[in-house]
């Protein structure tokens, strides 16, 4: 494999995930250290700086960094401090200085877990691998909701993932009424035909939603049915009400961390809302 900055990215964060002694006689965590474990990485993963060239040398019988990759890293080291990902300096008392670095509280938590949005690449191929047919408008408004959140513009990720999580819900409501029998279908757009907002539209199809519950308990179990109920009553719910609070002059006070973990929950509601877009597609008519 070829390494690109979204690759090496990934590499980095898998490096800097590890626990290491914030004290103790050990030597400081330097930016060197990460090159050096880079390119232990890429020697163990056969990963090339170009085509059949590998990212790596030995030197001594020590894999070392290809020096094409030295530049890339420090430009992930630099995005990544911008982040609150890392701080230069040991994260003592001492002088915050490179070359040392260190990870933050933040840091911990934002890179903490499989699928993380601080490793953008990784964590839409994640959300592809759990959800294959995702829908390329969501992909795209959480690609952006993650790109934002690193650049802390803290409203903007959190409006485009409430853009997000709408776009899931309206594909969860065109399948349940593509589901249905002809007069079920002109009933159900008729009442959605008075719908003034999503809101109403969401209100509107929760009262459908009840009557599934029964088959879909027999088809995926009463743990999924629970984890669903939550995802349609509270969660769904929830990202509206906080898309709202960024999209006007509310004065909700938004953090990093709650945008991130906004952003970390999101996959898990989507498969969700996929299962059941796909149960609607394959017991017509309901």
């Amino acid at each position: 494999m070829v390494l690109n900055e979204d690759i090496l990215r990934t590499v980095v964060i898998e490096i800097l995930r590890k626990e290491r002694p914030q004290f103790g006689g050990g030597e400081p965590f330097q930016v060197d250290h990460l090159f050096r474990e880079v390119a232990e990485i890429a020697k163990q993963r056969g990963l090339e700086v170009s085509s059949g060239m590998n990212a790596w040398t030995m030197k001594r019988e020590i894999p070392e960094l290809h020096a094409n990759l030295r530049a890339p890293i420090w430009r992930i080291v630099w995005d990544l401090i911008i982040e609150g990902v890392i701080r230069p300096g040991r994260g003592t008392s001492e002088p915050f200085d490179l070359p040392c670095i260190h990870v933050t509280e933040h840091g911990k938590t934002a890179i903490s877990g499989s699928i993380t949005p601080y490793d953008p690449s990784s964590y839409l191929q994640e959300l592809k691998k759990r959800i294959p047919a995702i829908d390329s408008v969501i992909e795209r408004y959480l690609a952006e909701s993650a790109e934002t959140l690193r650049r802390n513009c803290i409203l903007s990720s959190t409006v485009t993932l409430g853009c997000a999580s709408e776009k899931a819900f309206l594909l969860l409501s065109d399948a349940y009424r593509d589901a249905l029998n002809p007069p079920a279908q002109a009933a159900y757009d008729r009442s959605l035909s008075k719908a003034r907002g999503i809101k109403q539209h969401h209100d509107i199809f929760m009262k459908e939603y009840e009557k599934l519950s029964p088959k879909l308990k027999s088809a995926y179990g009463p743990d999924w049915l629970t984890g669903m109920n939550n995802a349609m009553i509270h969660v769904f719910s929830y990202f509206r009400d906080m898309r709202n609070s960024a999209g006007h002059p509310s004065g909700y006070a938004f953090t990093k961390e709650l945008a991130a973990s906004h952003l970390m929950i999101f996959p898990y509601y989507l498969r969700l809302i996929y299962d059941l877009i796909e149960w609607c597609d394959s017991n017509k008519p309901i």
